[in-house]
């Protein structure tokens, strides 16, 4: 098999697109800001460019049919896993894991961390070029396999070994695929990982699975990372969803009590709620704001038990004050399908 299999998915190696992100680099030249200042300004653009023509950032253009940035949910782990990949990784060859249950946004996540590849692109094109990163979702029909996937992705590699730069490749639920390490292995004992500074990133939603397969290939992930090589997407917990239903609905009072007062992080929540225990203690000035906000944070809370903190319901929600039947069939649709495929009925 050859990359003809995947490059309906890998629209960003057609020439249109290409001389779209040239204009783009035209847009801004002769201008006096910083590569971070330059992505920051072209990020909008290039997500309305991707959503026209990704399916799966399509999505986030309903029902208005128009893309808002604020719709977009960007976990912690995005930031993340842009480092690890543009920074810590450079010049190496390293491999990620992403788990999470489905529908949780781990597609939507690996979309947008190709949005950051190409927006480094713009400015370090020695660096990274759009023909080095191939998207594949391994659960499409006629694959063939293992054997298919290292055929496919030996083709790629050979393809583009004379083109500057890393190469970045996105592996989509990888655990729909038996004995996809073997692919992994083979390709990485064959050498083709190491010499072409692979940044090989895999989701998945059969956690164990991922988990155990990312295990087995040992040292075979490359460069070691701080925090690890494995990361997990897990849905939004009360203080994400909170801040994103006042992103999508344009409110800032209780999101610019979780963000300036960092009520987000784990460390500031406890050092609130330990000053309570500390005898003669006055009432912590993060607390007695959250008071004032208790009425709607408990209409939040109730809100939030209804969507599990999944994104699509979320925003399904908050946009027509329901959700639709058709996600809890999804839901449950894909986990009969997962239970069958991995003999667990």
């Amino acid at each position: 098999m050859s990359i003809s299999y995947i490059f309906d998915d890998n629209w960003w190696w057609r020439p249109d697109f290409l001389r779209f992100l040239e204009d783009l680099i035209e847009s801004v030249e002769g201008r006096k800001i910083t590569s971070e200042e330059m992505e920051s300004l072209l990020r909008p653009v290039l997500t309305e460019e991707m959503a026209e023509r990704d399916p799966d950032l399509g999505e986030l253009k309903k029902p208005e049919r128009v893309i808002r940035i604020e719709r977009i949910w960007m976990p912690r782990i995005l930031f993340l896993l842009r480092e690890d990949i543009l920074h810590r990784a450079l010049g190496d060859y390293v491999l990620i894991s992403l788990r999470g249950p489905r529908r949780v946004g781990k597609t939507t996540l690996i979309k947008l961390l190709i949005r950051e590849v190409f927006l480094h692109s713009l400015s370090h094109p020695d660096k990274v070029n759009p023909l080095k990163v191939a998207y594949m979702r391994c659960d499409r029909p006629g694959l063939g396999g293992a054997d298919g996937l290292v055929s496919i992705l030996r083709d790629f590699l050979v393809r583009r070994a004379d083109y500057p730069g890393d190469v970045y490749i996105f592996l989509d639920e990888v655990s729909s695929l038996r004995n996809w390490q073997v692919a992994i292995k083979d390709l990485y004992d064959a050498g083709l990982l190491t010499r072409n500074r692979v940044k090989l990133v895999i989701s998945g939603s059969h956690s164990l699975d991922v988990k155990k397969g990312v295990e087995v290939l040992g040292l075979r992930k490359g460069v070691m990372l701080e925090g690890g090589n494995d990361k997990l997407l897990l849905p939004m917990k009360f203080p994400e969803y909170a801040y994103y239903r006042e992103q999508l609905v344009g409110r800032h009072a209780i999101r610019d009590f979780f963000t300036i007062g960092k009520f987000l992080e784990v460390k500031k929540r406890l050092e609130a709620f330990s000053e309570l225990t500390r005898v003669n203690s006055d009432i912590p000035q993060a607390l007695e704001t959250a008071q004032s906000y208790l009425n709607e944070l408990y209409a939040y809370f109730e809100d939030y038990l209804l969507t599990g903190g999944f994104p699509l319901a979320i925003r399904q929600y908050i946009a027509l004050g329901r959700i639709h039947p058709s996600v809890y069939f999804d839901f449950v649709d894909l986990a009969v399908k997962d239970a069958m495929r991995w003999r667990l009925n």
